[in-house]
């Protein structure tokens, strides 16, 4: 304070201030301290309670170091008491406020320094400051600090309706943080300086990320697949409609269309477009990619013709691979391409039934990394509205399929609908994690996976263990079991939303319909490999809770919450 010219006040409320906009990362805030009332000639002689508060407005630009924050504030200051006779009550008929019953006018929160020079002395006893007790806060949040003997006494008043006292008490040690550090660094940016203790952000950034979890990233799927098939050749691994494939069965199909093609020239990256329906034929054509080497693009079989169009001409594929009933919508697509990028078309029946050959592929390069092959492209919209593909390699698709397998504790005795269009990064998950421990994918087709009561019924019927769908479809699903609609779901271990921010009241009504299947939020962008983090839901979230949370980071994954400066928020 005396290097900069600054009262002790001063400073103290520069380093509120700062606190205050970096946790509400608010670059404008407006914080009222206390103004006698009492500057007008005879003022001293007025009986009655003069004080009234005077609101200090101040913008945050840039990142300018603490001690440029503390000077631009002290004129700030200065400009304010220049002007604190005028009273706040008629500054709030002024500007003609909208009252809130439940919040204090324009001021959320007080800020006060006051002198204790020595406190009072008592024969046989001893004083000490203590907090005023208060039964009542005008204010959400109030700091008072009281300067005795070269101590600070530092009190905070807040509205517990709005603040638990462990966040206070978690607010009191970062300003006593930041404050530590202005004082060590005043030259520092603002912006940069610490909130967090060192054993906080040791918790943040190391004790939350442990999450290694060791497996063979040089492996590809495909030869993880084929080992399963050796474990378990005669168990179902997908079924569909009424139909089922044994793992055998499933890796044959796969092997045929795999050796054509590697014959027609795809290898390590090649982008193999597919334009088929969710079904046995369209997760055998992606494993036979993976065998061949390359990465499947799963085409949105809805979509507009301009937008398949899109996709095969940004993702430069040489091949497109499409199922009979897809003829006339593939070639409306491939018309809008310049010839020499129209990718080669090959039917997936036609492959299937000219196979001859039913064996494993052998390793193009056996020293290859395959975890470092590119896996899959998923398209999503950009933010200019165009296409934007995301392109994930083989070793983070593996990664999310064993936190799924972790999580989950899924086994062999599973069964995981597969419930999302194969254009969305979610689909990817339910078809290939059972594949891997000799588990079943059950392969829903739309006008199942779409209905709400449909969906429970095949879930009930097909014995389903693992389901998941959006908030949205869930939110139907509550309202058919709420209306009556009887299933037996005893066999559903998890209910997975994803996709959506997951409401609290409906995670409160799930549970309370159904009280024995927990609820996984899942939370993921197509960047990452789909999900990274997971929260589990074993009872109804309590009535204070507005916002579900997501979780922690799944394994192998670290997560960071960053402010506009990358610095981490409490």
């Amino acid at each position: 304070s005396q290097q900069h010219g600054c009262t002790l006040f001063m400073t103290l409320f520069a380093g509120y201030m700062l606190l205050l906009q970096r946790l509400s990362g608010q670059e404008e805030l407006i914080v009222g301290i206390p103004a006698a009332g009492r500057h007008l000639p005879d003022g001293e002689r007025v009986v009655g309670y003069c004080a009234h508060l005077l609101p200090i407005r101040y913008t945050l630009t840039g990142n300018p170091s603490f001690g440029e924050f503390l000077q631009t504030l002290r004129s700030t200051l200065l400009d304010a008491y220049a002007n604190q006779d005028y009273p706040f009550a008629r500054l709030i008929n002024k500007l003609n406020v909208s009252r809130d019953l439940s919040l204090a006018p324009i001021v959320g929160s007080t800020f006060n320094l006051t002198h204790q020079p020595t406190l009072p002395t008592f024969t046989g006893l001893t004083a000490t400051l203590g907090p005023r007790p208060t039964s009542f806060v005008d204010h959400e949040l109030g700091l008072n600090i009281i300067e005795s003997a070269g101590t600070l006494t530092v009190d905070f008043e807040y509205n517990t309706d709005l603040f638990a006292a462990a966040t206070m008490a978690r607010i009191a040690g970062h300003f006593e943080t930041l404050l530590h550090a202005i004082v060590a660094t005043p030259a520092l940016p603002v912006l940069w300086l610490p909130l967090l203790t060192e054993a906080e952000r040791h918790q943040l950034l190391v004790d939350w990320n442990a999450t290694a979890y060791p497996f063979d990233e040089r492996a590809g799927y495909h030869e993880l697949f084929e080992q399963q098939v050796i474990k378990t050749p005669h168990a179902v691994a997908v079924l569909y409609e009424g139909q089922s494939l044994t793992y055998a069965e499933l890796n044959g199909m796969a092997n045929g269309i795999a050796h054509q093609l590697r014959a027609a020239g795809v290898g390590v990256d090649s982008v193999v477009a597919l334009l088929c329906e969710r079904s046995p034929l369209f997760l055998a054509a992606a494993l036979a990619i993976f065998k061949a080497g390359g990465a499947y693009l799963p085409l949105d079989v809805r979509a507009p013709a301009n937008r398949q169009s899109q996709v095969l001409g940004q993702s430069q594929t040489k091949l497109l691979l499409i199922t009979a009933d897809f003829g006339e919508a593939s070639a409306e697509a491939l018309a809008a391409l310049p010839a020499a990028a129209q990718p080669q078309v090959l039917h997936l029946e036609t492959l299937t039934a000219t196979s001859t050959r039913h064996d494993n592929l052998p390793a193009l390069d056996p020293t290859e990394n395959g975890g470092a092959r590119l896996a899959y492209v998923i398209y999503t919209s950009g933010s200019t509205g165009l296409p934007k593909g995301a392109m994930v390699e083989q070793r983070g698709m593996i990664n999310h399929l064993y936190a799924k397998i972790k999580d989950l504790a899924l086994t062999a005795a599973d069964t995981v609908a597969q419930t999302a269009p194969q254009s969305f990064d979610i689909s990817v998950w339910q078809f290939f994690a059972t594949l891997i421990l000799g588990g079943r994918v059950h392969i829903c087709p739309d006008q199942i996976a779409a209905d709400p009561r449909a969906l429970l019924q095949q879930t009930a019927s097909q014995q389903i263990t693992i389901l998941e769908v959006v908030p949205s479809l869930l939110r139907m699903m509550v309202d058919e079991l709420a209306q009556g609609l009887h299933v037996d779901l005893r066999r559903l271990r998890w209910l997975i939303p994803t996709g959506e921010a997951l409401p609290p009241n409906l995670a409160r009504q799930w549970l309370r319909l159904c009280p024995q299947i927990p609820l996984v939020n899942a939370y993921g962008p197509t960047e990452c490999s789909d999900d990274v983090t997971h929260y589990f839901v074993t009872e109804p979230p309590a009535a204070s809770v507005v916002n579900m949370p997501i979780g922690r980071p799944i394994i192998n994954l670290r997560m960071y919450i960053l402010d506009a400066h990358l610095q981490p928020v409490p």
